[in-house]
């Protein structure tokens, strides 16, 4: 464009100025995007996002075209949701437009950057949906059984009336006892089932916390160890078990197994049990009381049935017996814990740790107190679960359910 100082000239390259400037903004409308409800409400395939696009989008340079490249790595990208069956959607376009626009004022950097954010919301964003999800099944498929149930309870007709509950875990503190006696109803359960399953968890979750191989595997993997002057690496207190004191409360096959396994690894162990002292495993010695245990032990491991007596017996006063950098495992019930006061002893750093299998509500509400506390690890209700130990349980069931029809009942939990 000419520039000039004269008067005459001057007047004329503003005037023409003003009328680029307008034909400018004009063109500018012109391209207004599209309002939403004005976007296509039906199927696209790739070309034709790319054809509507073409209209959608305000471009100061022809090389800002849109590719199906571009949408693609955009999808992977997470910026756009991913095409259904190869069709794109008013969502998508929108999604799309709302990238190109932001291409004109914002650097790669920024968009990565924005990319991030966008991963780390949908991600959330989805698994929140998953979970609601879950929940509203497992309420509505609970809610239906419940009232089969009940139904069956309160039949009047002998032939069709319930008879018989199987319950497919050692634990049956899901039937009303009491209810079921009133009917003549035979419960039976599951007994040790998956104690050897169990007791591995137990020292799983203690190797975890007294030697953190997950951690320093990641540490290697990430480039950590890489990075050291040194050839070796370590950043958490190590612990030998050889010489520490376990103590563990309720000494059924599970507590028994466990104590095999602790005095294997060289550890001193007692128990808190009804049993009388000459009845204890070799090599195990009996507390004098819960409140000696937990001050005394730099391990407590839990294995006692949840009962009114035994609700949250672990609570802010036990803990606070317990020794600096004391160790809680509990791999029975969740219940017994009052999850409040472990969450606070653990990140006052009362506790080195605590490894958990259970909790009082499963699957764990989002506001649980545990949850992204940095030395509570917890398991998702797994120790039973080995393949070996579902085989014994199925098993088991089936000799249940066939010595009640032959009427030589095994495994009635009720007295």
């Amino acid at each position: 464009m000419k520039i000039c100082y004269h008067g005459t000239d001057l007047i004329e390259k503003e005037s023409s100025d003003m009328e680029e400037i307008s034909a400018f903004r004009q063109h500018l409308e012109s391209l207004r995007p599209a309002d939403w409800e004005m976007l296509p409400d039906f199927p696209l395939y790739m070309d034709q996002v790319l054809s509507y696009m073409e209209r959608q989008t305000i471009r100061l340079d022809e090389s800002d075209a849109l590719t199906a490249s571009m949408v693609n790595n955009y999808t992977k990208n997470a910026l756009v949701p991913r095409a259904e069956g190869k069709k794109y959607n008013r969502e998508h376009l929108a999604y799309l437009t709302f990238i190109c626009i932001l291409k004109q004022v914002m650097s790669s950097r920024d968009m990565d950057l924005l990319r991030l954010q966008n991963s780390g919301l949908t991600a959330r964003a989805e698994a929140s949906r998953i979970a609601e999800e879950q929940i509203r099944i497992a309420r509505h498929d609970l809610r239906h059984k419940l009232l089969a149930v009940a139904a069956l309870l309160e039949k009047d007709d002998k032939e069709a009336a319930l008879r018989y509950i199987g319950v497919l875990a050692t634990g049956y503190n899901v039937v009303d006892l009491q209810a079921a006696r009133k009917r003549g109803i035979v419960v039976t359960n599951i007994p040790a089932y998956s104690t050897e399953s169990v007791a591995q968890m137990v020292f799983a979750h203690i190797l975890n916390i007294s030697q953190r191989a997950g951690h320093y595997a990641e540490e290697v993997h990430t480039g950590v160890w890489s990075r050291q002057a040194d050839f070796c690496y370590w950043n958490t207190p190590l612990l030998e078990l050889a010489g520490k004191r376990l103590g563990i409360v309720g000494l059924g096959h599970t507590g028994q197994a466990v104590a095999r396994i602790a005095l294997g690894f060289g550890m001193q162990v007692c128990a808190c049990t009804s049993k009388l002292a000459g009845q204890l495993p070799p090599g195990v010695e009996k507390a004098v009381s819960v409140e000696e245990l937990f001050s005394s032990c730099d391990i407590v491991s839990l294995h006692c049935p949840l009962t009114p007596d035994t609700a949250e017996m672990v609570n802010e006063f036990r803990l606070s017996r317990m020794k600096k950098g004391a160790i809680l495992i509990n791999t029975a019930r969740g219940g017994l814990v009052n999850e409040a006061d472990l969450a606070k002893a653990l990140k006052e750093g009362c506790l080195l740790g605590a490894g958990l299998d259970v909790l009082s509500t499963e699957p764990p509400r989002p506001d649980n107190p545990l949850l992204g506390i940095p030395n509570c690890y917890i398991t998702p209700h797994i120790a039973w679960a080995t393949r070996e130990a579902r085989i014994r349980l199925m098993r088991q069931a089936v000799e249940n359910l066939k010595a009640w029809k032959s009427g030589k009942t095994i495994n009635n939990v009720i007295k």
